[in-house]
């Protein structure tokens, strides 16, 4: 399997969507949500018509170990390091 990587106009943490709230909430109050877009997986995990890139976070569901563990240090580039 070769999987996808990120152009150098676009890193593997600019692939992955993000949604950021627009609400009041203490300031260490802190959440963060994925969505399927952004990853590497394909199949019943990627995209519409099991085209690449899904983000699929799950090591127990039949993925390949490889897109999961990609998906995963994709979505390591986006959180904060605190």
């Amino acid at each position: 399997m070769t999987l996808p990587s990120a152009s150098p106009s676009q890193p593997a943490s600019a692939a992955v969507a993000e949604l950021l709230p627009d609400w009041d909430a203490p300031s260490h109050v802190k959440a963060f949500v994925t969505g399927r877009r952004g990853g590497v997986s394909r199949g019943a995990w990627g995209m519409a018509g099991g085209a690449a890139g899904g983000l699929n976070l799950g090591t127990r569901c039949g993925d390949d170990p490889r897109a999961v563990a990609e998906n995963r240090a994709r979505l390591a580039a986006c959180l904060p390091s605190s």
